[in-house]
């Protein structure tokens, strides 16, 4: 069996995937959303969250196996928001609210803004079908 190399490193998957969730936070503040969209976007800031989260301890760990404990350790901590957020928002009733709540969107729009991901526009719509991902993942236990 050969041995599968990646091109793509965490580093750019977490940059990739925050400038997605930008997009979609601006998405979700315009006007002309659906309720339809706005739960799409909901669950996929939440998945994204998530995902960010799992990168942030790909790299920590592959830190740790090279004797760097403390740095695995900082950056962990300086990267724990991405987990507590995508927490809150899979807390969401039903995730059929029609407001992200004021709290997570004030502290999600800080950190975006704070890594320079806010303002970055993407051309498509990578939120689209995300609420039913979100509930083949619930229904298989995967959460």
């Amino acid at each position: 069996m050969s041995r599968i190399i990646r091109l793509e490193s965490a580093s750019r998957d977490r940059t990739k995937l925050l400038r997605w969730a930008g997009a979609a936070l601006l998405r979700l503040r315009a006007a002309d959303v659906s309720g339809a969209e706005r739960r799409d976007i909901l669950a996929f800031l939440c998945l994204t969250l998530k995902q960010v989260a799992a990168s942030v301890d790909k790299t920590a760990s592959s830190w740790e196996s090279r004797s760097y404990w403390v740095k695995g350790d900082r950056f962990r901590g300086e990267w724990e928001w991405a987990g507590v957020l995508a927490q809150k928002l899979s807390q969401i009733p039903g995730k059929s609210a029609h407001e992200l709540p004021e709290q997570v969107a004030a502290e999600l729009s800080a950190r975006l803004e704070t890594l320079g991901m806010l303002g970055k526009r993407v051309h498509a719509s990578p939120w689209h079908g995300a609420e039913a991902g979100m509930k083949r993942l619930e229904a298989t236990g995967r959460r």
